[in-house]
């Protein structure tokens, strides 16, 4: 077993979870939640019903994000508007712009009823299992950058 530790997990709002400059929480506790992300830090999550949050989490273990986890936005006008907002800002700071997936955007004015996921990584549990501080020593497939 790897989460033996049962019980109540803490909750931080994300504005109260002192966030670095990577957006990770900077929280000594052992395991916790975080919550209620701003709106720009969440692209296809559903706001809030007053608008000020996106209905995002992760959870934290050992200082490990263990899982991220949100309901889905299935507005495609709406999710349209933040696709092409991205795209400016990603053409504002010179990066590569990706196209929008049209595809989804014709799926999600289908769906009926809400939807939410959570990914919980599989890596991440092998790192906490075996105390393995850093995920590119586990990866199947690592990434290009780190192998030249």
């Amino acid at each position: 077993m790897v989460l033996e530790e049962t019980g109540v997990w803490p909750r931080f709002e994300y504005k109260d979870a002192s966030m670095d400059e990577q957006g990770d929480p900077q929280l000594t506790l052992p395991r916790f939640f975080v919550m209620n992300y701003p709106p720009d830090k969440a692209a296809l999550s559903k706001l809030s019903a007053d608008g000020t949050y996106a209905e995002r989490f992760e959870a934290y273990v050992q200082g490990i994000e263990l899982c991220n986890g949100f309901s889905e936005l299935l507005d495609p006008v709406e999710q349209r508007r933040r696709f092409e907002q991205e795209q400016a800002e990603r053409n504002a700071q010179g990066k590569r712009i990706f196209l929008i997936d049209e595809i989804l955007l014709e799926a999600l004015g289908k769906i009926q009823k809400p939807v939410c996921g959570n990914a919980l990584g599989v890596d991440r549990l092998v790192m906490l299992k075996y105390g393995i501080g850093d995920i590119n020593d586990i990866q199947l497939f690592p990434s290009r950058e780190r192998f030249g």
